[in-house]
């Protein structure tokens, strides 16, 4: 099929599609659209969006009817030191939650953690406030100015200095909460103004809450602790991206998170504000869930 910019797609029916580019009458192969079906037929629009197929895919009642729009490319920009080897975790971290583009990126290790700057990747860990020397477990922004990270024995709560990012601080503050008993973190995550945290024997989930103690000073409070009989395998806390709130979410004004157990199952649980935390959905599983992600679909 002839496209827009003289492209031609080739689809093989028992694998990936092909798209190829005719040059210098040649054809050259550009790009791989994966399916998990046969693709029967394809079809352009010269009516609709640019850029944009229709196939049918496909047999019996595993047919569907799909659009493969034009994606982003990923072009590398630029190449770290061979310092930065081993990597076990990386996150992309805002300053504020209305801000379009990340400040930092975290990169964790197996005992070592460095923050770089998202512009030109210059190492900024120390104008952080990060824990450097403790395998990071999650991280994320819990309000304007205030970062978060959770590690094996504690979770930190930091101010980056204005020397990382042009939104901090003039000074740095630091803030620290401890599991009880001296129990291992085994996972956590990040929303907004919130934090949860999960520990093995017994299985424990910890709701945290940042509160303000002067200008400059805040504190880690426990809102909440929660038992549960099988041991969490995985979490995550859906988080509002840029300020923007979405039409008719699930869960309207309410702190949510999901969680995988090695029951197995996986469990929706949601409060109100100042409330508790109540199960508000959950189905078992086949297997053990590795990861989990609540996400709300739709235009």
């Amino acid at each position: 099929m002839w496209a827009n910019g003289g492209y031609i797609a080739a689809i093989v029916e028992t694998g990936d599609g092909e798209v190829l580019k005719l040059e210098g009458g040649k054809l050259c192969f550009s790009s791989c659209v994966l399916n998990v079906a046969p693709i029967l037929d394809v079809a352009q629009e010269d009516e609709e969006e640019p850029g944009q197929m229709f196939a049918l895919c496909g047999v019996a009642s595993e047919g569907t009817l799909r659009i493969f729009q034009r994606g982003i490319s990923v072009a590398k920009l630029l190449n770290t030191d061979p310092l930065y080897q081993g990597v076990s975790g990386t996150w992309s971290v805002r300053m504020k939650v209305t801000d379009p583009y990340h400040s930092f990126i975290v990169l964790s290790f197996l005992n070592d953690i460095r923050v770089l700057s998202a512009q030109g990747l210059s190492d900024a860990t120390d104008l952080v406030g990060f824990k450097s020397d403790a395998c990071t477990l999650a991280c994320g922004l819990v309000s304007d100015g205030l970062l978060v990270q959770i590690c094996q024995d504690r979770v930190c709560l930091c101010r980056p200095t204005n020397a990382a990012d042009s939104e901090g601080s003039s000074s740095s503050s630091h803030a620290r909460w401890f599991p009880p008993d001296k129990s291992n973190i085994i996972d956590g995550a990040v929303g907004n103004n919130f934090i949860a945290v999960s520990t093995s024997n017994p299985s424990f989930l910890y709701i945290l809450e940042v509160r303000p103690m002067s200008d400059d000073k805040h504190e880690i409070s426990e809102m909440e602790g929660l038992k549960f009989l099988n041991e969490i395998s995985c979490f995550s806390i859906p988080c509002q991206k840029n300020g923007e709130k979405q039409p008719n979410p699930p869960f309207p004004e309410k702190r949510s998170f999901i969680i995988g157990t090695r029951a197995p199952s996986v469990e929706i649980w949601s409060a109100p504000p100042g409330g508790k935390f109540t199960k508000v959905a959950c189905t078992t599983t086949s297997y053990i869930p590795q990861d989990v992600r609540l996400v709300y679909v739709g235009k």
